[in-house]
């Protein structure tokens, strides 16, 4: 075959490979997209009429920390908040054996989007954890893109809901709302554990440029301490989530209280390894497990008298 034969061979070639990835991306987008507005159509029953219209909640997930979401969805059936946060919860799964996990872990509403990148096992800070910090903001990105969507919270998978978040502050007084490192009221520090927009102006520019800043991220870079200057510049307004209900394992996010009495979530930051973050969860669950059963039991005895 003469060269110039071969050339134009090889580009159509490559264009067809170009072509056909562009479609399975744009199909996995087009199922997530039709999972979410079934989502936002759906009754929510199991809210008792108390869902906030148009929202969204997502988590991403890869199948080495599936364990994390099932002590996710343990500590939510402890208030009997599964079925009304699941009714409106998205799991975006970060390699295809994910999927599979879900089904085997009773995980509803899990979809794998092909044009993100598959996220391997790997513990904080090390090989490919940065990755899903990166994937955390395009898909919110994605989905405040989609039609009907008012407000999404996105929940780091090692982060424990007692309750459903969204009972315990307006999802859509501002355009960003988060967890804390330090101080309270509205100016503390970000944490991204529980990150919350509402469908704004504002609040896309914001993600937008997230994502941009991410094109030419260096690994290792703290992108939560980079949110507020990005919020100011995108006129976003913003507000931590107070500390004596969305608290952390660091010891600048919780008030100091020894009971787990009114918190609504509990994010295991400040660990770095898997084990570590799956005990921390699990005591967080015992814990308040312990304290639901004392509730109950002064409860009957008053009942009894």
């Amino acid at each position: 075959m003469p060269v110039l034969l071969r050339a134009r061979a090889a580009s159509l070639l490559l264009l067809l490979l170009l072509v056909s990835a562009s479609s399975r991306a744009a199909g996995s987008l087009e199922r997530f997209t039709a999972l979410v507005q079934s989502i936002l159509a759906s009754p929510h029953d199991a809210c008792g009429g108390r869902a906030a219209r148009g929202h969204l909640f997502l988590t991403l997930s890869n199948s080495y920390h599936i364990p994390l979401l099932v002590l996710q969805r343990s500590a939510l059936e402890l208030n009997h908040a599964r079925p009304c946060v699941e009714s409106q919860l998205v799991t975006v799964c970060l390699d295809a054996a994910c999927t599979a996990q879900c089904a085997a872990n009773a995980i509803p509403h899990c979809v794998h989007i092909d044009s993100y990148r598959d996220v391997a096992p790997s513990e904080g800070g090390q090989g490919d954890y940065w990755q899903t910090s990166v994937l955390h903001h395009r898909l919110l990105a994605d989905a405040l893109s989609i039609a009907g969507v008012r407000s999404v919270c996105l929940l780091d998978a090692d982060i424990a809901l007692f309750k459903n978040p969204t009972d315990y502050f307006n999802v859509t007084a501002f355009d960003l709302q988060h967890n804390t490192e330090g101080g309270d009221g509205c100016d503390g520090r970000v944490n991204g554990g529980l990150l919350c927009l509402r469908n704004s102006g504002p609040a896309r520019a914001f993600i937008a440029q997230m994502v941009a800043r991410n094109a030419s991220w260096l690994a290792g870079a703290v992108d939560q301490d980079a949110m507020p200057d990005i919020a100011a510049a995108a006129n976003a307004s913003r507000c931590a989530l107070p500390k004596a209900r969305f608290a952390g394992h660091c010891k600048d996010s919780h008030d100091g209280r020894a009971s787990f009495r009114g918190v609504v979530s509990y994010h295991t930051n400040c660990a770095v390894a898997f084990k570590d973050k799956a005990g921390l969860l699990t005591r967080a669950i015992d814990e308040m497990r312990t304290l639901l059963q004392k509730n109950r039991d002064k409860t009957f005895a008053k009942t009894r008298l």
